[in-house]
């Protein structure tokens, strides 16, 4: 079992406690964190089984899925624009390829004519 304190004022504490068994241990991971963001996050996602992480050197695919009536207008990673490989299903795929540093993938959706 493990206690411990937080004080979130002068005048206020709060104590936890927990046992060995519901301590999450934060592991120290080699390699490049992936990031994704949508805009409007409501009219797409990033598919399942994305890669969060990457070895040095390595190259990922991520598919981006819209939603009906959007389309990607632009995707880019770190700043620099991308094309899509591949588009299928209504997924457009991408790859990065040779990643050397963390990415920062950013994804802008616009609205494609009138939505019945």
């Amino acid at each position: 079992m493990a206690i411990w304190w937080e004080w979130a004022d002068c005048s206020t504490a709060k104590a936890y406690i927990t046992t060995l068994g519901k301590l999450k241990v934060l592991e120290d991971v080699e390699g490049y964190q992936i990031t994704y963001e949508i805009t409007p996050k409501s009219e797409g996602y990033i598919q399942k089984r994305t890669p969060q992480r990457s070895e040095r050197g390595e190259s990922i695919t991520f598919g981006v899925k819209t939603e009906d009536g959007y389309m990607v207008e632009s995707a880019f990673a770190n700043g620099n624009a991308l094309e899509a490989e591949q588009i299928e299903g209504g997924i457009a795929w991408y790859v990065l390829e040779d990643i050397e540093e963390d990415q920062k993938i950013e994804i802008t959706l616009n609205e494609q004519g009138n939505i019945p």
